[in-house]
């Protein structure tokens, strides 16, 4: 491991990943800006869990769509991770509409997203 911002130790899988999306990681005492996360434990979790390629469709995700890069956060890293694991026909055949699907649903409102993923499932 090797220290990210301020003085958490940062996963050097995390910090790359986030490098390359345009994520920057701020120091745990700071409130996060549009674009940049504090959650690095949290990142580094859903690595050991389900493994570094599943982290960049989750970070690739939240970063290429517009209503969620100002609050990345553990609970919306949660819910992207849940997603992505659940609907994986969508992200893989239809990516366009799973990017969609996350676009219009803003991160405060991510509670309906596996409603609407189950209704585009069918």
């Amino acid at each position: 491991m090797r220290s990210g911002s301020g003085d958490a130790l940062t996963d050097p899988r995390v910090q790359a990943l986030c490098d390359e999306l345009g994520i920057k990681i701020v120091d745990r005492h700071r409130y996060p800006e549009p674009g940049e996360a504090r959650a690095v434990e949290t990142l580094a979790r859903i690595i050991r869990r389900h493994g570094e390629g599943h982290l960049c469709l989750v970070l690739s995700t939240l970063a290429e769509t517009d209503n969620n890069k100002g609050q990345l956060d553990e609970v919306l890293f949660w819910v992207a991770s849940d997603m992505v694991r659940a609907c994986p026909e969508i992200l893989e055949r239809r990516a366009g509409d799973w990017l969609t699907m996350w676009d219009v649903c803003r991160s405060a409102s991510c509670s309906s997203l596996p409603r609407i993923c189950a209704a585009s499932c069918h």
